[in-house]
């Protein structure tokens, strides 16, 4: 079993890069991938845009919002795998390779803190460290 160090807050926790590769392919399969920002789920924007059917027209840009539109609440955007934060706005653009970079620094940060909050999932099986990356990368790691 392939495993690396990787610090957080000065202490090193080793990373099972099967369980991290399996991480990733699971959450590539859940995810998807958007290159072009989009509004959160819960968002008034994104719920109206799916509601009158718009909201692929608006990803692909063959839909420009009008204002009344624009007005309604769309943070936080989101790109790539389900990446946000302050830096992704409405004119975030990734491409294919920012996403991926993205999804697996993310992933290695994710374990390396489950690891440290339990570490007995050092022991684990790759595909149930894996699994619990993947629940701790979608509910966040305050609700795990």
């Amino acid at each position: 079993m392939m495993k690396q160090e990787y610090t957080l807050q000065s202490k090193p926790v080793v990373l099972d890069e099967v369980a991290v590769r399996i991480a990733i392919k699971l959450l590539k399969s859940f995810e998807g991938c958007e290159l072009k920002a989009y509004p959160d789920p819960g968002s008034d924007l994104y719920k109206t845009l799916v509601q009158h059917n718009i909201l692929r027209k608006y990803l692909d840009g063959n839909f420009e919002l009008p204002p009344y539109l624009k007005a309604l609440k769309a943070d936080p955007y989101t790109v790539g795998y389900g990446s946000t934060g302050p830096d992704i706005t409405v004119d975030t653009v990734w491409t294919l390779e920012q996403a991926q970079s993205a999804l697996e620094e993310r992933v290695r940060g994710d374990m390396a803190k489950v690891l440290k909050i339990a570490p007995k999932l050092s022991k684990a099986a790759p595909q149930r460290l894996a699994a619990i990356v993947s629940l701790v990368y979608n509910i966040g790691l305050k609700a795990f």
